[in-house]
């Protein structure tokens, strides 16, 4: 029983921890997600130098979904009208060209050396949860709702040539608190004081040493000097006391009468050559003693000597060290005056943008609510043109629908006549029971009455009407059925949809437009697959192309040839619309997609049809882009992405 429940216990925390792996996984994807997002609005919102190369995109990260995720924004995107180029690397050196550099989370550490790499180049580095704020440009954080955030240095974005746009501001996000960073600076400048302080005065207690050392040094060199000359006097004195002894000596030999006066002389020389012996004892004594104090003083005067010398290296040293901290504290203390005269310039930029953004959030308001209003004059727009297109094509429409029903008006009457033909016989099989007992009679006449009717005849013209009375009701289903595809409104959700339906329907609109005067070519993929898109809005694309090239090969004066192509392109669709009309000249064809700009005499168009068609395409997503020579071709290609 105790086991069973472990191992219940044991698998409800597996299953526990599965869906909180899972959550955590769908709660990493949604923030690469908002992550990838708000990279694509940075760079909307900043004003990059002009270039005619791709917008390139260098991700430092090695998780594959956050890679994906800027694959899938180069693929799907545009910046500056270019496309996006997104590489992704495992190293911390940034090669030269790239736009924009976003370092992940593992690679904080690499920061502070991309960003001295690509100091004063017109680089965006964006970098997540980096904590140093004196080198981040553009940094996300967590909020304290756990919502994603970010920050914003404007000081060192201004200094790799870039500019935040004003509409930056609406993103949200906080800009870094110059003010602390300057409190910053000011402490480190004080510590360095600080360190300064107290190695000026280890120097100047390092220069008094020296100075007692060398004062000691003078000392013992006088009493050194002093003690020389003692000894040199001593010695003096050694030699005329031995000088006397050798006069004595040779008076003693020359004259034996003087001997006693002499040995009286002798004995008292005798004593003082004692005395003297004794005192150059003494002074040999006092000379030793002397000469080892003169060896100790010459050892310490080697050891002081050492210590100077020591000491007077440790001093260089320490005035290198002290002048470059000099020359360090003097380019703080330039650095610091820099950054308070950026810091108030920065102060009263802040004030005036405080001021600006004001303004700017009133006019956001104001402008949300122009936006609405525009938005829904452009469904209204779309739908009135769409309206008007109809309106154009009425006639046209009306005379197929026309042409439907007379098929089936004729049909019906030649039917009823060919039934009133046959009644008769009808009514013979009609009342026709086998108990009549005249049955033979009665066949006898229903022969005859076929004969009369022409009933063989009426048969075969019978079933001819009612095959033409389907052909027309279908062809005026049909109309119907593309006429309420085409007019419906605005669908707020997308569906699957088939992009050759569309195409048919299009072209059914149009067909009393280029009925005998145009050859239409079909070239269809019928493999390609069904695209998530708005109903009834490709096909108001299709139809504007059309018509347009329509009206293109009536104007010139050789047979009209339209041809229609798709196929399949990578996970997009393309179409091709092809004519062999009057073309677009090059001064002209930048311009066909702008509101109300129309080739077309005064009256025969809007200008409408083109720059609604483009907004449709690039609602779904996708791109449509003309190539033309005057009076001669045009092709319009179309581009939808599957999802």
């Amino acid at each position: 029983m105790g086991n069973s429940h472990i191992s219940s216990f044991k698998a409800l925390l597996c299953v526990c921890a599965l869906l909180l792996s899972k959550l955590v996984l769908a709660q990493s994807a949604e923030r690469y997600k908002i992550e990838v997002a708000y990279v694509y609005s940075f760079a909307k919102n900043i004003d990059w130098p002009k270039s005619d190369n791709k917008f390139k995109i260098l991700l430092m990260s090695e998780d594959r979904s956050l890679i994906n995720e800027f694959n899938l924004l180069g693929e799907t995107r545009s910046l500056r009208n270019q496309p996006i180029q997104v590489t992704s690397t495992s190293s911390s050196v940034v090669p030269d060209g790239f736009d924009l550099v976003y370092i992940s989370q593992p690679y904080n550490q690499a920061t502070r050396s991309v960003f001295d790499q690509l100091r004063g180049s017109n680089t965006l580095i964006v970098t997540d949860g980096y904590d140093d704020e004196r080198f981040i440009m553009i940094n996300f954080i967590e909020e304290a709702d756990q919502t994603l955030g970010f920050q914003i240095n404007q000081a060192n974005i201004i200094n790799q040539g870039l500019e935040v746009l004003p509409d930056m501001v609406l993103l949200g996000g906080t800009k870094v608190d110059v003010a602390k960073l300057y409190k910053g600076a000011q402490d480190s400048v004080r510590v360095m004081e600080s360190r300064l302080s107290g190695l000026e005065s280890r120097y100047d207690s390092i220069l008094s040493s020296i100075s007692e050392s060398n004062k000691i040094i003078t000392e013992q060199r006088e009493m050194i000097a002093v003690q020389t000359n003692q000894i040199e006097d001593k010695q003096d004195v050694i030699e005329k006391q031995s000088s006397s002894l050798d006069s004595l000596q040779f008076a003693v030999a020359g004259s034996a009468g003087e001997l006693d006066s002499i040995v009286l002389v002798l004995n008292n020389k005798e004593s003082q050559l004692n005395e003297l012996q004794d005192g150059i004892l003494r002074q040999s004594a006092q000379m030793e003693a002397g000469n080892k104090m003169l060896e100790e003083q010459k050892k310490k005067l080697a050891e002081q000597e050492e210590a100077i010398r020591s000491g007077a290296s440790e001093l260089e040293q320490m005035t290198s060290v002290v002048d470059a901290q000099k020359n360090t504290v003097y380019i703080l203390i330039f650095s610091v005056v820099g950054v308070l005269i950026f810091s108030f310039l920065i102060y009263r930029a802040y004030k005036a943008r405080r001021r600006d953004a004001k303004k700017l959030q009133e006019q956001k308001d104001e402008l949300s609510e122009i936006l609405a209003e525009l938005k829904e004059a452009q469904t209204q727009l779309v739908q009135s043109e769409k309206m008007a297109s109809l309106g154009v094509l009425t006639a046209g429409i009306a005379h197929e629908i026309n042409n439907a029903i007379n098929f089936v008006y004729s049909g019906i009457h030649v039917l009823e006549t060919r039934i009133q033909d046959i009644k008769p016989v009808i009514d013979k099989v009609k009342h026709l029971s086998m108990d009549q007992s005249d049955v033979d009679k009665v066949l006898q006449e229903i022969i005859e009455e076929k004969e009369n009717a022409d009933y063989n005849q009426a048969h075969e013209v019978i079933d001819q009407m009612v095959k033409s009375i389907q052909i027309g009701a279908k062809r005026t289903t049909d109309i119907v059925a593309g006429l309420r595809s085409f007019s419906r409104m605005e669908e707020e959700e997308k569906a699957l949809i088939d992009i050759h339906q569309d195409l048919e329907v299009a072209l059914l609109l149009l067909q009393n437009k280029y009925k005998n005067t145009v050859t239409i070519e079909k070239k269809f993929d019928e493999s390609l697959p069904k695209i998530n898109a708005y109903q009834g809005q490709l096909g108001q694309a299709f139809l504007n192309i059309i018509s347009n090239a329509i009206d293109a090969v009536e104007s010139v004066d050789r047979p009209g040839e339209i041809s229609i192509e798709t196929s399949l392109e990578g996970d997009q669709v393309k179409i091709l619309i092809r004519d062999n009309g009057s073309g677009i000249s090059q001064d002209k064809i930048d311009k066909i997609f702008d509101p109300f700009f129309t080739t077309k005499k005064v009256g025969s168009g809007t200008g409408l049809g083109l720059s609604i068609t483009y907004g449709i395409i690039e609602k779904h997503g996708g791109s449509l882009n003309v190539s033309s020579e005057k009076n001669s071709w045009s092709v319009f290609t179309i581009l939808l992405p599957l999802k």
